[in-house]
């Protein structure tokens, strides 16, 4: 569970700073986070990866 919070809220940490510098939004980062097309996208790409990563390990 601990492993689970700091790879949510490091990144989220980061973005919030960012919003206070004026650099992003904070808003708009959990927007995109929330779509379907991000999620499916992130889905798909880290599928492959993972399967690419399994094939390399196995020989």
């Amino acid at each position: 569970m601990g492993g689970s919070a700091l790879a949510l809220g490091g990144p989220l940490s980061v973005v919030w700073g960012l919003e206070r510098m004026g650099v992003g939004s904070f808003m708009g980062t959990l927007a995109v986070l929330e779509r379907i097309d991000f999620l499916v996208g992130v889905t798909v790409t880290g599928g492959i990866g993972y399967v690419l990563v399994r094939r390399l390990r196995s020989g």
